[in-house]
This record gives structure tokens, C-alpha cells and sequence, in this order.
């Protein structure tokens, strides 16, 4: 326990350790992924971080408690992984756009799907939900996949689920949300340059 504990904290050191500023040392990150092999490892990676932190808190939670010091510190370290990755993320699809199955594997295509969801505020799943629409219309992103990252905004900005009375389809619930969301301007636009 105090080994997980200590390793937990040396990765949220070293990890936060930079003599150039995030964005510059994510850029120059970006720039050197010249082949899918990197792409491929670089979004593993960050898939991997974004589940680790995750799992850590869950650990030291159980173990410690919610309002102990060593939950608190998990906390900062999702929420500051959470941000790291973003910036990552979010330079990777500027570059690159987002991931596909065939050539990057599913790992890397649901790294960036995770990191978005994970966010904590609303403007970042809006900005991104462009790179995720068209990957669930290329078929890198399954629909129960987009369907729950849309669940989540919904909730969240409605304080509930969208309910049915009877059976619906993927694309139902899909094309509901987005128009409760005010997102049908992104999808057109998509739809535009198909």
C-alpha cells in the first residue's frame, strides 16, 4: 500500500517536471509522430495514463478513504492528467485527426474518445465532438461509444437522462441528443464535406 502510494506520487512528480512550457513540448511531441507506429504508441500511451489515474484513486480511496490527504492528492493528479492529456489529445487531432482501427488499433482509436469524455467542463466535449462524429461515421467509433459521451454532456447540462416510451435505435438516441445538445450545425457541416 504505501509502495503504490509512493509510486503514485513519484509519477504525478515526474510527470509535472518541464523546463518548456506543456504546449510547446506537446507540439514538438505532435511534430515527431511521422509514422502510424509513433501515433500509435503516443495515443497508447496517453490511454494508458488516462485509466491509471483512474484506477489509482479507486485504490487509495477504498484504502484511505474519501476525504483522506492522500484521495485529495489522487484527485489533483486525475485532474491534472485529465489536462495534460487534453492538451495532447487535442494537438494530435489538429494534426492528424482523429485515429482509425485499421492503422492505429483499438487502444489508440479509443484513447482520444476517453480523454474527451473524462473532461470536466462542457467546452472542451463541444469542441472535440467534431473528431468523434466523423470517426463514429468512418466506423472507428462504434455508436454506443459516441452514444454515452453524448449521455454524459446531456446529463450534465439536464440534470437527467433522456427517457423513451418505447424501443429506439442507436441513431435515435444519437440524433436526439444532438439536437438537445444544439449540435446539429457541427453534424451538417460534417455531412457537408462527405
Amino acid at each position: 500500500m504505501k509502495y503504490q502510494l509512493l509510486f503514485f506520487l513519484c509519477y504525478f512528480l515526474f510527470s509535472c517536471q518541464s523546463k518548456q512550457p506543456l504546449s510547446d513540448e506537446v507540439q514538438k511531441e505532435v511534430e515527431s509522430l511521422t509514422d502510424k507506429q509513433s501515433q500509435r504508441a503516443f495515443l497508447e500511451k496517453i490511454a494508458k495514463s488516462d485509466q491509471y489515474v483512474r484506477e489509482q484513486e479507486t485504490i487509495i480511496l477504498q484504502q484511505h478513504g474519501y476525504e483522506s490527504k492522500a484521495h485529495k492528492q489522487a484527485i489533483e493528479m486525475t485532474m491534472k492528467t485529465d489536462e495534460n492529456n487534453l492538451k495532447k489529445v487535442e494537438a494530435y487531432l489538429a494534426k492528424y485527426g482523429y485515429p482509425n482501427k485499421l492503422d492505429h488499433g483499438n487502444k489508440a482509436v479509443y484513447g482520444p474518445w476517453m480523454v474527451i469524455h473524462h473532461q470536466p467542463s462542457e467546452a472542451p466535449r463541444r469542441r472535440n465532438f467534431k473528431y468523434l462524429y466523423q470517426a463514429y461515421l468512418k466506423e472507428d467509433l462504434e455508436g454506443d461509444r459516441l452514444t454515452f459521451f453524448l449521455g454524459r454532456m446531456y446529463n450534465r447540462e439536464f440534470g437527467e437522462r433522456i427517457r423513451w416510451d418505447g424501443p429506439f435505435t442507436i441513431q435515435q438516441e444519437l440524433d436526439s441528443m444532438i439536437n438537445a445538445l444544439d449540435l446539429q450545425g457541427i453534424v451538417e457541416e460534417i455531412n457537408k464535406t462527405k
